[in-house]
């Protein structure tokens, strides 16, 4: 059952007065009883907004007036306000973010840092993290490059989803790259897609794309997949993950004491891994990007892209596709389905 409206102000207003306390999906939807689901989807009926956005639009208020009002510095304000680092307390695409004018093309991909893209309020400046300069495995001519990681038994649509979506702009170069160039077989084995590189040809990608698959744990062991993940991490502006790709990224120290999502079977390993589950479909948490099982990559490719391009650019990719999912059975969540199946899956252990 969802939460009324009242009890959905009264978390908006605890969330106001309490920037800095633990204000994950789950700990809100206690406070209003509802599962962390119904929570997340009644609270973004009344507020328009996702839980996870309303709360960073809250704690960069907070930072943003405390950096301008007191002496304190930026790591302490980041702190003070629930935030693991600097980064993260003024990351891309929250509401202050310059969007494009309606009916204007937006702007072509292009190199956005993690800091570059949100206005100030007065003339103190925060540096921005350093990133290295573009290398030879980007295009001449400075296009975005964006590598979709591909290993045994990925699930297929976790990478083709953000390929269709972040793939479509303009100014995008994709590569698929694995361990080693070649076919890479998918979760049900009858299907391949082609690694163009090896994954020590691909070594400053501006945006990664990590899928998941039903045994996450092989490539968790896997030294050669971690080190490069963490590798590339030091220079990526987005560094994203769709279903158990998350649990890639958190085995790798990429995740540590951040918000992250992952298929539902898999939600309870991540803090194994130091990250912070949510149940919410895409969650931000700085720079890095997850997205909930399988089909939520492709929504997650769309919320990045119009962070980057701009609301207009995404929703015209959306229309292309033609993204308008009318699924026949409203059984796409464990709040939904029926308990039986649920049980069933939660038996077998295996996503997508």
């Amino acid at each position: 059952m969802s939460p009324s409206p009242r009890p959905l102000r009264d978390v908006q207003q605890w969330i106001t007065e309490h920037p800095g306390e633990q204000l994950g999906v789950e700990h809100l939807a206690a406070r209003a009883r509802p599962s962390p689901r119904h929570f997340a989807r009644a609270f973004q009926a009344e507020t328009g907004v996702t839980p996870g956005r309303y709360v960073e639009r809250v704690r960069v208020d907070h930072a943003r007036r405390l950096l301008e009002e007191s002496g304190e510095g930026i790591a302490q304000i980041a702190r003070a306000r629930g935030y693991g680092n600097p980064e993260a307390a003024f990351a891309p695409g929250l509401p202050t973010e310059p969007r494009p004018a309606a009916g204007r093309v937006p702007p072509p991909l292009r190199h956005v840092g993690p800091l570059s893209a949100a206005p100030r309020r007065t003339e103190k400046k925060e540096e921005p993290p350093t990133r290295a300069e573009p290398c030879s495995d980007r295009r001449s001519g400075g296009a975005m490059q964006i590598a979709v990681l591909l290993y045994d038994h990925f699930t297929a649509l976790d990478a083709i989803g953000p390929f269709d979506t972040l793939g479509r702009s303009t100014d995008a170069e994709v590569v698929f790259v694995s361990e080693r160039p070649g076919p890479v077989r998918t979760d049900n084995g009858s299907l391949a897609l082609v690694a163009d590189k090896g994954l020590d040809e691909v070594t400053h990608p501006d945006i990664v794309i990590v899928p998941g698959g039903p045994h996450p744990d092989r490539e968790m062991a896997n030294p050669v997949v971690m080190d490069w993940l963490r590798a590339v991490d030091a220079t990526t502006t987005w560094t994203t993950s769709v279903c158990t790709g998350s649990l890639l990224l958190a085995a790798a120290g990429l995740l540590d004491g951040r918000r992250a999502t992952s298929h539902w079977l898999y939600l309870d390993q991540l803090p194994k891994h130091g990250a912070e589950p949510t149940g919410e479909r895409v969650v931000f948490d700085g720079k890095y990007v997850t997205a909930a099982g399988v089909s939520a990559g492709i929504d997650m490719g769309l919320t990045l892209l119009g962070r980057i391009a701009g609301d207009d650019f995404a929703r015209a990719v959306q229309l292309m596709i033609e993204y308008d999912p009318q699924p026949p059975y409203d059984a796409g969540s464990p709040d939904k389905a029926p308990a039986a199946l649920v049980a069933m899956l939660r038996g077998s252990g295996t996503p997508g």
